[in-house]
């Protein structure tokens, strides 16, 4: 069961430093507006992930996933291409003729191996690989069903995802993500190695994109395999 956002982490976390920076922190019952404030009366307000750090359009930059590999190409720094593709009704906004013909044409130059997902989204929601028309198809429908915009991207196979947290231009905190994977005992199937290490994911959605071929094998013992393509869960 997924935490309610009163219990989420950053909000622990916060209440977990505090202290030591002399910090009263108060939280309203969503657990998504968070208010800080030192012994002088400063105050200063947390809104969902947002610490009011950057300027609202820097803000808004980073969130649109096809805005900011257009600023970031200009730039020429290193990005994965976004495009975005617009929901039909967006027509008359956006002089998009079609949206899955739009759709098609970047699925086909990034060699038919793409990523579709809500341009705004966070969390991994709302995010699918597509390999084939039909699988093209149900993305955008599912997409555009909750928003108005869809960015597609290349696939590409990458093994581990590290963010870095910058501050004044120097980097303060750097992790990275671990997909879901299990070890292997050579004996037991990827499936039955998730019900043993993962029970959790037993029942999760992703877990059913695997091909019964590949939860059918058995890993080598201290093998590695990872479940899940994606770095973000939802």
């Amino acid at each position: 069961m997924t935490d309610l956002n009163h219990e989420r982490e950053l909000l622990k976390i916060i209440r977990g430093l505090a202290p030591a920076y002399g910090l009263t922190v108060e939280a309203d019952a969503t657990g998504w507006v968070i208010r800080l404030a030192d012994a002088s009366g400063r105050r200063m307000l947390v809104f969902g992930y947002d610490f009011g750090l950057n300027p609202s359009s820097s803000a808004e930059a980073a969130r649109d996933k096809g805005a900011c590999s257009d600023l970031l190409r200009e730039e020429s720094v290193p990005a994965v291409e976004h495009h975005i593709v617009f929901r039909p009704d967006w027509a008359r906004f956006t002089g998009q003729a079609s949206a899955f013909q739009s759709a098609l044409q970047l699925f086909e130059s990034f060699g038919r191996d793409v990523v579709c997902k809500d341009n705004h989204g966070t969390g991994g929601a709302l995010v699918f690989r597509a390999r084939t028309v039909n699988q093209l198809e149900m993305a955008l429908a599912s997409v555009f069903a909750a928003h108005h915009a869809c960015a597609i991207s290349p696939y590409l196979a990458i093994d581990d995802e590290v963010r870095v947290v910058l501050v004044d231009g120097a980097a303060t905190a750097v992790y990275a993500k671990r997909r879901p994977h299990v070890t292997g005992d050579g004996t037991r199937s990827v499936m039955a190695l998730v019900a043993m290490q993962l029970p959790q994911a037993a029942n999760a959605p992703w877990l059913a994109e695997q091909s019964p071929q590949e939860l059918a094998s058995v890993p080598a013992a201290g093998e590695e395999r990872v479940v899940n393509w994606r770095h973000n869960l939802g």
